[in-house]
C-alpha cells in the first residue's frame, strides 16, 4: 500500500498547532474543544506568527481552536471563519507551510439547550435511557461533559462532509485532522433509530433493548462481539465517505484523526475506535501517547513498544506516522529523540503542556527555540532520516487487532489487558536486550511475508484465522522459528471457541484438554521440531510478568501492572533470561544486527531505508534513569546523559559498505566510525565519548 501517494511531502513534515483567532472576552482559559470565534488575529500578528514558525522550521500548523464545524454553522459564522482560515493559509502558503484544519466531529455541545431543537434528531441515544448520550469531560474549561452527534445519522453525515467539502474549497488548506470520530460514551451508544438499522441490515441481528444483561457487556456473546465490530466498521465507513467528499474539492487531501496507542485493548469495544477500520479513509497515521505527568526517561520501553506499533502500521499502509508528546520541558529533547528514533514525525508541543491557546509553541520563546534547533537538524539531514524504512530485524512480533479487541472479558475494565502485557513485555525485553525486531499485523499473516523472518513471536494471540493459523504451520513446516505463549490460536478471529489442543497439535505441541483453565502459577515450557522448522511453547505468559508499564512524575516508578505485584524481582530476571534464551536458541538465521560490545542504559533502533536499503541505526542515550523501583520519580529535573565511557561495536551481515559516519544535533556535521571488514560482515566501532544525548549512524550501501 502506499497511503502517502500524492502527498510525499509527509515524510519530511514537521508540524505544531496554532490558534490564529483572537481571544475574545471571559475566553483567555478556553480550551481546543470548545470553538467560539469573535474574530481572527490581524494580519501583522498573523504574518508575525508563520514568520516565527517558519524560522523554526516547522512547515506543517495544525489551525487550532476552531473545531466545532457544527456550530459555526448553527450560529451563522461558517463563512467568517472561512475567510478567516483562508486569509491564514494564503499567509502559511507563501512562506512554504502546509496548513491542516483541526475538527472534531461528534461533540455537539456541553448543554443541551444551545443544541438547535430541529438537530436533536442527529444526536446519540444511550440504549439504557433511550434518552441523549453524554461523555463526561470534567477537564474542559466550559462544562462537564458533551452531547454527542451520530455518525450513522445521514442528516448530520450529510451536513458535515458538506462542511468539510466547503473549508476545503474555499480555504485552500492542504488537510483536515477530524477528531472524535467515535461513540465516545460507551458501547451503549449508539441505539438511534439509523445505528439499530444499519446493525440488522449488516449482521441480520437486532439490538436488544439497555436492560438486555445476557447481551451487553458479554464479549463471550457473538452477538455483542457483532455490535462491537458493527461501531468500529460504522467508524471506517465515515472516514471512508469524508475522504470521498473531500477529494471532490482537492486531488490529494490529506485527512488524519486522533488515536491514542494502536494496542490500546479497551477503545474498540467502549469507543468503536480501532485503525485498522479508519484506515479505509484516512490516509495518515496519528497517535497522542503519554499524559502531561508521564515521565519519558522511566517509560521508554513501554513507549518504543507504542511507537513500534505504529511503525509497523506505518510499514503496511505506506504512510508515516505523526505523533504528539506533552513532554515536560525537561524531557523535550528527550520526547523528540524516541520519536524520530523509531520514524516518527513530529507534532511539537511546549512546556508540557496539551492544546491551549496559552501553551501553544508561539506562546513559549524557549520550546520554540529548541524546535528551531531540532528542526533544522532534521531538515540538514532529511536525505538520511526521512522517507519509509523498514526495521532492519528477522524477528517478527504479532499485534493481533482480533485478540486485543474481542478476546479477554476483563479489557472493559483493565486498559491494559492481559494480552497487551504479554505482547509489549515481549517487546520490551527485545528492546532492553538491543534485538531488532518487526512488528507484523493480522493482515501479514499469509506464508510469502512471514518468510521474511526468521522467527514469529505469537504473544497470548488467542484470536486466529484459520487461514493464518495455516499460514503459520505452513511458515514452521518450511523451516521457520516459532515462540508462542499460553492461550494462542485458542480461538477463530471473531472471538468464537476453537480447540487449542487440536491446534497446536498440528505442530505437534501436545497439551492436555485443560489447556484452557491452565493454572498461572505453573510455568511450563515445550520445546520441539515441524517438519523442516522448530517451535517453543510457553504455557503462560512469560512477557506479562517482565512488562513494565509506564511512570509518572511524583509517584513510585513500578515496572509491572498491579496484577503482578505478587512476582518477585529476582523472577522478572530469570523470565527474562528465559526469554531471550529462547530466542537466541530457536531463532533460525544470525541477526541481521550484531551487538558485539555496547553498555546498557541505551535504545538502539535499527532501520534499512525502503529506497536504496541504506541502514539507519538510531542510539538514545537513557543512562540517566537513576530512580530505583520503589523510589519517587522527581518532577522539574533535568534529563542527565551521562557520558558513554566504552566503544560500541555493531556487527552487520553485509556484503558491501560504501560510506559510514555519525551525525546528530549534538555536533556540526558527519563524525568518522571505525570500519573492519571481516567474515562474517562489517564491525562498526564508535570510539568511547562519542555519544552524548542522541545519534545517527548511516551506514550507506551502495555509491
Amino acid at each position: 500500500m502506499n497511503f502517502a501517494q500524492g502527498n510525499e511531502w509527509v515524510w519530511n513534515s514537521r508540524w505544531t498547532h496554532w490558534w490564529l483567532k483572537a481571544m475574545g472576552p471571559g475566553t483567555e482559559k478556553e480550551s481546543c474543544m470548545e470553538s467560539s470565534f469573535s474574530k481572527v488575529l490581524d494580519k501583522s500578528e498573523l504574518l508575525r506568527s508563520v514568520d516565527l514558525l517558519k524560522k523554526a522550521n516547522i512547515n506543517t500548523v495544525l489551525v487550532e481552536g476552531l473545531r466545532n464545524l457544527i456550530r459555526f454553522e448553527h450560529e451563522g459564522k461558517t463563512d467568517q471563519v472561512i475567510e478567516a482560515i483562508k486569509n491564514a493559509t494564503k499567509i502559511c502558503h507563501d512562506a512554504g507551510i502546509k496548513v491542516i484544519h483541526h475538527t472534531t466531529t461528534t461533540f455537539a455541545s456541553p448543554w443541551l439547550e444551545k443544541i438547535p431543537a430541529s438537530s436533536r434528531d442527529w444526536l446519540n441515544i444511550d440504549a439504557r435511557t433511550g434518552e441523549y448520550a453524554f461523555v463526561e469531560w470534567k477537564d474542559d474549561w466550559a462544562g462537564s461533559g458533551w452531547y454527542l452527534w451520530c455518525i450513522n445519522n445521514p442528516d448530520f453525515r450529510h451536513k458535515y462532509f458538506n462542511l468539510c467539502e466547503k473549508y476545503f474549497k474555499e480555504t485552500g488548506i492542504d488537510g483536515l485532522m477530524t477528531d472524535e470520530v467515535y461513540f465516545r460514551s460507551g458501547w451503549h451508544n449508539c441505539s438511534c433509530q439509523y445505528c439499530r438499522s444499519k446493525f440488522h441490515k449488516k449482521t441480520g441481528l437486532t439490538l436488544p433493548a439497555g436492560d438486555a444483561d445476557y447481551f451487553w457487556g458479554h464479549l463471550d456473546n457473538p452477538a455483542f462481539r457483532a455490535w462491537i465490530r458493527f461501531r468500529a466498521a460504522s467508524v471506517g465507513d465515515f472516514y471512508q465517505d469524508l475522504n470521498a467528499s473531500i477529494s471532490k474539492a482537492h486531488p490529494h487531501p490529506i485527512l488524519l484523526g486522533c488515536k491514542n496507542q494502536a494496542e490500546c485493548p479497551a477503545v474498540v469495544p467502549w469507543f468503536g475506535d480501532c485503525n485498522e477500520e479508519r484506515m479505509r479513509g484516512v490516509n495518515l497515521l496519528f497517535t497522542e501517547l503519554n499524559s502531561t505527568s508521564t515521565s519519558i526517561l522511566y517509560s521508554w520501553r513501554r513507549l518504543s513498544t507504542c511507537y513500534m506499533a505504529y511503525n509497523g502500521l506505518s510499514n503496511y499502509y505506506g504512510t508515516p506516522t505523526n505523533s504528539v508528546t506533552y513532554a515536560s520541558s525537561d524531557e523535550a529533547f528527550l520526547s523528540w529523540a524516541m520519536r524520530v528514533a523509531h520514524g516518527i514525525r513530529i507534532w511539537a508541543t511546549s512546556g508540557g503542556g496539551a492544546l491551549k491557546r496559552s501553551e501553544q509553541l508561539l506562546n513559549n520563546p524557549k520550546d520554540l527555540h529548541l524546535y528551531e534547533e531540532l528542526f533544522g537538524w532534521q531538515e540538514e539531514h532529511k536525505n538520511e532520516l526521512t522517507g519509509p524504512i523498514q526495521p532492519l530485524a528477522n524477528v517478527g512480533i504479532l499485534l493481533s487487532a482480533s485478540t486485543r479487541d474481542l478476546a479477554h472479558k476483563n479489557q472493559l475494565e483493565d486498559w491494559e489487558s492481559s494480552y497487551i502485557t504479554e505482547w509489549a513485555g515481549w517487546c520490551e525485553t527485545l528492546a532492553s536486550e538491543y534485538v531488532q525486531y518487526a512488528v507484523i499485523l493480522e493482515d501479514q499473516l499469509k506464508l510469502s511475508y512471514l518468510q521474511k523472518f526468521a522467527l514469529i513471536i505469537l504473544p497470548n494471540v488467542v484470536c486466529m484465522s484459520d487461514a493464518a493459523f495455516e499460514a503459520v504451520v505452513e511458515y514452521v513446516s518450511n523451516g521457520g522459528a516459532l515462540i508462542i505463549t499460553d492461550k494462542t490460536a485458542s480461538c477463530d478471529e471473531t472471538g468464537m471457541q476453537k480447540s487449542i489442543s487440536s491446534r497446536l497439535g498440528r505442530l505437534g505441541i501436545c497439551i492436555n484438554q485443560t489447556c484452557e483453565k491452565i493454572n498461572p502459577n505453573e510455568h511450563n515450557i515445550k520445546f520441539g521440531n515441524y517438519c523442516c522448522g522448530k517451535w517453543i511453547y510457553f504455557s503462560y505468559k512469560p512477557g506479562h510478568i517482565v512488562y513494565e508499564n509506564f511512570n509518572n512524575f511524583e509517584e513510585t516508578r513500578t515496572m509491572e501492572v498491579p496484577v503482578t505485584t505478587q512476582i518477585i524481582d529476582k523472577d522478572k530476571r530469570f523470565q527474562k533470561t528465559l526469554m531471550m534464551d529462547a530466542v537466541e536458541s530457536i531463532r533460525v538465521n544470525e541477526s541481521s544486527l550484531n551487538l558485539v560490545k555496547a553498555p546498557g542504559g541505551l535504545l538502539i533502533k535499527a532501520f534499512s531505508r525502503e529506497d536504496n536499503k541504506d541502514v539507519i541505526i538510531h542510539f538514545v542515550n537513557l543512562r540517566g534513569a537513576l530512580v530505583k523501583v520503589g523510589e519517587k520519580i522527581p518532577a522539574n529535573v533535568p534529563v542527565e546523559f551521562p557520558e558513554q565511557e566504552e566503544d560500541i561495536c555493531i556487527r552487520l551481515p553485509l556484503d558491501q559498505i560504501n560510506d559510514c559516519y555519525l551525525i546528530s544535533p549534538d555536533w556540526s556535521g558527519k563524525k568518522p566510525v571505525k570500519v573492519t571488514k571481516n567474515d562474517k560482515g562489517y564491525d562498526l566501532t564508535i570510539a568511547a565519548h562519542t555519544l552524548n544525548r542522541y545519534a545517527v549512524l548511516y551506514v550507506a550501501r551502495s555509491c
